[in-house]
């Protein structure tokens, strides 16, 4: 459902932003740029429900939604590795750094604007 970009197109749908505003692929990024220009990043480990989570590594950026528990909603990590999405368009992470490599970046509660 949520295409080659899942994260950054589900995010997109669960805030009811159109993804073209920040683009298909490499939104994840321009994402979190824009919310780091605003000083709108945190940088703990404690993102409240709602927040948006970002993380990087040598494939790129990637977005997640915190549900506030330590666990996470995402949109494309499909086939990973067993246990990160097996596939489905949606999964529930247990960490915002979806494997070896992958460096987490902060939260913000806002969607960039």
């Amino acid at each position: 459902m949520f295409g080659p970009y899942g994260c950054e197109a589900f995010v997109a749908y669960a805030f009811d932003v159109p993804q073209a505003k920040y683009g298909w692929d490499g939104a994840a990024e321009t994402m979190y740029q824009t919310l780091l220009q605003q000083g709108e990043i945190h940088t703990d480990m404690d993102a409240p429900r709602g927040a948006l989570v970002f993380s990087k590594s040598p494939y790129g950026a990637h977005i997640d939604i915190a549900r506030g528990d330590g666990t996470y909603i995402s949109g494309g990590v499909q086939g990973l590795k067993r246990g990160y999405g097996d596939g489905h368009n949606i999964q529930i992470l247990p960490s915002p750094h979806v494997g070896s490599g992958w460096m987490y970046r902060g939260w913000s509660l806002g969607y960039p604007q």
